[in-house]
């Protein structure tokens, strides 16, 4: 399911429920698609809580789900492309994207520059299939956008589309790849062409672009600013130790207790409690959603949160 799935497991237990907890396969579709069949005809699920491996993936599937009434509760990433999802219990990916874009406009002067001194990036975002890694995607251009209009933030690629800058599966050997294309061809090096940050998806982007980037010569000392996503331990120890990155933490708490008051609501009878049912669509029809609020962290405020 997700990383905190037995932590999810155990919240609902804790609650009184009785739970099957299958994994994605290591990011294998078929594994998934056989396991909801198997909810429904041999566990006899209530209601389902899926973390889907790809977003576009389980259409069919979920279409025994919706025959059976099962209500199905989307985890942490939309699933695309069907009317039998019910809900979609995760972070407001917008803000994920305006809080990287927040943290680049202040760390590199954006407001005070000229564009005869533009600050220059590059974007690395997330997997082609991944709804909600397009969501912080247009949250990040959405806030940025002024300042390329103004020339105070150039992409010298010019690839500033989702479509053209994603990074399959959000792998970190394949952002690296991408890094070092993007350096060779724009010619990025400490002593070369200046590029000042690149925008990350995901911390696990991120890591593959400064490996990229620490082939090319750069240094901690020199190194791009880079965004981030998920605060994984390795990176909020950089981050301690003032490393020129951020990274948007999610706490997984916030969404096991989300989803878990979402299934109460759905098994005791009563109206499930959401705070949105228009900013998300899944191509079929647009989701109630429980939104939760991420944090940027930071060099300046990390020490306020861990």
């Amino acid at each position: 399911m997700y990383a905190s799935g037995p932590k999810l497991v155990a919240e609902l237990q804790k609650r009184g429920y009785s739970t099957v907890l299958y994994y994605g396969g290591g990011g294998d579709v078929s594994i998934q698609q056989s396991q909801i069949p198997r909810m429904v005809n041999e566990d006899h699920v209530d209601v389902m809580i899926i973390a889907p491996v790809k977003s576009n993936s389980l259409k069919e599937q979920l279409q025994i789900a919706k025959k059976a009434q099962i209500p199905v509760i989307a985890f942490d990433n939309l699933i695309g492309d069907s009317d039998a999802v019910d809900y979609y219990v995760g972070f407001d990916n917008v803000t994920v994207g305006s809080m990287q874009a927040e943290y680049l406009i202040n760390v590199l002067d954006l407001d005070t520059r000229t564009d005869d001194d533009p600050a220059y990036i590059e974007l690395c975002a997330g997997d082609p299939e991944d709804l909600c890694a397009r969501k912080s995607f247009e949250g990040f251009i959405d806030a940025v956008k002024p300042y390329m209009a103004a020339k105070k933030l150039v992409i010298l690629s010019s690839q500033y589309e989702y479509d053209k800058c994603s990074v399959q599966k959000g792998d970190a050997d394949q952002a690296m790849k991408r890094m070092d294309l993007l350096a060779s061809n724009q010619q990025y090096a400490p002593q070369a062409r200046r590029l000042d940050a690149v925008y990350c998806a995901s911390d696990h982007i991120a890591n593959g672009v400064k490996q990229a980037l620490l082939r090319k010569g750069y240094t901690a000392e020199n190194m791009p600013f880079l965004t981030g996503k998920d605060g994984t331990d390795d990176v909020l120890d950089e981050i301690r130790e003032g490393a020129h990155r951020c990274t948007v933490y999610r706490d997984p708490e916030v969404l096991n207790n989300a989803a878990a008051d979402l299934v109460d609501a759905l098994l005791q009878g009563t109206k499930p409690e959401v705070n949105d049912t228009s900013s998300y669509s899944n191509g079929s029809r647009s989701l109630k959603s429980v939104l939760s609020e991420p944090m940027l962290i930071e060099p300046a405020n990390i020490m306020l949160y861990f």
